[in-house]
């Protein structure tokens, strides 16, 4: 009779170690979950993303120059490739705000020199599959080709400096020079710059996505049962020490184990802390001023283009760029996510299909941003829209000179002064004001995603280190219990 009221009394204790083992291989697939290679495929998109920017950087100041003539493009040409090799100091979150826009109109640096690191060091540092790195270093070695292309032809606008005594005027062999960074020979160059980056961003998106599955998954199923687990469980080790002959022996492991638990759940109620859908937002509103960026600077330059060959086809262009970003065609699918339009430039053919026909204003509204958030987006595109104010008078200018020369275009007398309106101050304060509200969001939003990072870093490698540690000695003292029933 005493057996069995004896095992009536374990019970409890064999449910909670059934309880304490469901717990334990909960907390060991939560730590499995490989944080660093999720974190590492999110920054090989980073680390392509710099690489495509600081090669339109290098496009931008090279024909800055060759329209210009100013000396200044030129230096500022060999300060983002002597940055981008590791031989000049990498500005603070140079690649995280339009760091060149805020330079082009106001002349100052926004942010400190920071360390002096190769840009392929940096892949090697944080990129783990050799396949992609092997993309990445095929981009940069196409860029670098094409660097040899732009200090050839800014080589060649240093000379006609020189041989004017300073001056620079538009015309003859300067204009054939400036113009083959803005032909056919060049998109090519260009494309054979950004092919590999579309194979690289592809696979490199597709990695993400699947260890964000990961991710919720393991939370969906895991963190419950966890945390479900657990409760019951200290629940169960409550009940024992509350019994009236639970006696020393058993009250003791009971105690133990009481201990281990709440010890076990510390960094799960740190876990639930992290709002994963705050992350994902900031992530989005990260996602969406690129974008806008990026059309922003699509926009430039398809209208200049326009106004220094006379292509109406460059006009086209831009009239669609303008009105996929309104929701007035198709946004193909994907179109952000690679370089669009320098395929589109090289082969004049779409890479992608057409898709979803939504504005980018109904993007940014249907993700839920803060008011502040969305304002500042807001903004930024109103000032792109008041910028296509100026883009299209020039435009406008352009095309009417193509009427009156029936159908030619020479870049001569008031046509080049109408295109150096898209190339002087004026322009580059009105593109400063499109970029300035896209620098204060991001601003807003680093932080927090850091903070976000580390705790969800922290949590799943150190904290869930402890609750293994926790539950397995909870479970060892569940099975003291047991025993103590059985004497």
């Amino acid at each position: 009779m005493t057996g069995t009221i004896r095992s009536r009394q374990a019970l409890p204790v064999l449910v909670q170690l059934l309880l304490l083992l469901a717990a334990l291989i909960a907390a060991i697939q939560l730590r499995s979950f490989d944080l660093d290679a999720a974190r590492q495929a999110l920054d090989a998109i980073y680390y392509g993303d710099r690489l495509r920017q600081t090669s339109d950087d290098l496009t931008r100041m090279a024909r800055l120059n060759a329209v210009t003539g100013d000396p200044v493009y030129r230096g500022y040409f060999d300060e983002i490739l002597a940055t981008r090799n590791g031989a000049a100091p990498r500005p603070e979150r140079y690649h995280e705000i339009p760091w060149w826009d805020i330079v082009l109109a106001s002349g100052e640096r926004p942010t400190a020199p920071g360390e002096a690191r190769p840009i392929r060091e940096l892949f090697a540092e944080n990129i783990r599959r050799e396949e992609d790195l092997a993309l990445l270093h095929e981009s940069e070695d196409q860029s670098n080709i094409l660097a040899a292309l732009e200090y050839e032809v800014m080589d060649n606008v240093a000379a006609s400096r020189e041989a004017g005594a300073g001056d620079y005027a538009l015309e003859g062999a300067a204009l054939e020079n400036m113009l083959r960074l803005h032909g056919a020979e060049y998109h090519q160059a260009k494309e054979r710059v950004m092919r590999p980056l579309v194979d690289f961003l592809q696979v490199s998106r597709q990695h993400v996505s699947a260890y964000g599955r990961e991710l919720i998954g393991l939370l969906g199923r895991n963190f419950i049962l966890l945390v479900v687990a657990v409760g019951l469980s200290i629940l169960l080790s409550v009940w024992v020490l509350l019994r009236r002959r639970a006696g020393f022996r058993r009250a003791l492991p009971a105690a133990l184990q009481l201990l281990l638990l709440v010890l076990a759940l510390s960094p799960v109620g740190r876990l639930s802390g992290v709002d994963l859908e705050e992350a994902e937002k900031l992530l989005d509103v990260g996602t969406f001023a690129d974008r806008l960026r990026q059309t922003s600077d699509d926009l430039t330059r398809m209208a200049r283009l326009h106004a220094i060959t006379g292509d109406p086809v460059y006009r086209e262009y831009f009239d669609e760029i303008l009105a996929i970003r309104n929701g007035a065609a198709p946004r193909p699918e994907p179109y952000h996510e690679i370089p669009w339009w320098d395929i589109v430039l090289a082969s004049g053919e779409r890479p992608s299909e057409p898709g979803e026909v939504i504005s980018m204003r109904q993007l940014f509204e249907a993700k839920g941003m803060t008011d502040e958030q969305l304002a500042l987006l807001v903004e930024s595109e109103d000032q792109s829209n008041a910028l296509t104010v100026l883009e299209y008078e020039v435009m406008d200018n352009v095309a009417a000179w193509r009427e009156a020369g029936a159908g030619a275009y020479v870049l001569e007398g008031e046509a080049v002064d109408n295109m150096l309106r898209l190339h002087g101050a004026e322009y580059h304060a009105g593109k400063e004001r499109v970029m300035r509200p896209l620098a204060e969001l991001t601003d807003i939003g680093w932080q927090r995603t850091q903070e976000i990072a580390l705790v969800l870093q922290n949590t799943l490698q150190e904290g869930f280190t402890l609750t293994v540690v926790a539950l397995g000695l909870a479970l060892l003292a569940g099975v003291g219990m047991l025993l103590a029933y059985r004497k």
